[in-house]
């Protein structure tokens, strides 16, 4: 009798072990892995807040909202309303007699998902825009950016996003 329940355990075991293995695999291939949002690619943004060469300086804070999602591969790896945090690099006011204005933003992190991702990006356009630095054409005019001021950023490495489940 004991030899017989040992054969149907080991019956079963053979029989169950094939459908774990593939139930396994299934569940291994679909699950959700990182995304690769290559370099040179355009991060649209708005303000939330004003920033000016005259008020602001270097190393202060700047967040702004995605306004045109990152979709790769049919899935969209930066939703909209998604909020990126940057800082301000360079930041000086106009002088009366000699000097420009300039304002240079960089952003530093964007967050998906409740995760913060870490980007390396420099400002490529703007209402003044001259490649990385926002800059006043006249002399003697301070840069003044209100808050919705829609700017576009450039990834400058490549950016790896976890994929939601």
């Amino acid at each position: 009798m004991r030899l017989r329940k040992i054969n149907y355990i080991l019956l079963l075991g053979l029989i169950v072990l094939p459908f774990a293995v593939v139930l396994a695999a299934y569940e291994k291939s679909h699950r959700p892995g990182p995304v690769i949002v290559p370099a040179r690619t355009a991060l649209y943004v708005t303000l939330n807040q004003a920033l000016s060469s005259d008020q602001n300086k270097p190393g202060d804070r700047f967040v702004a909202t995605i306004s045109k999602g990152i979709v790769i591969d049919n899935k969209t790896v930066i939703p909209q309303g998604a909020q990126l945090v940057g800082v301000v690099v360079d930041a000086r006011h106009s002088g009366t007699l000699t000097g420009r204005a300039r304002l240079r933003l960089v952003p530093k992190t964007v967050a998906v998902d409740g995760t913060m991702y870490q980007i390396r990006s420099t400002l490529a356009e703007g209402p003044l825009g001259d490649g990385t630095t926002v800059a006043a054409l006249p002399a003697e005019q301070d840069i003044t950016l209100p808050a919705e001021t829609a700017l576009t950023f450039w990834l400058g490495e490549p950016l790896m996003i976890n994929e939601r489940g």
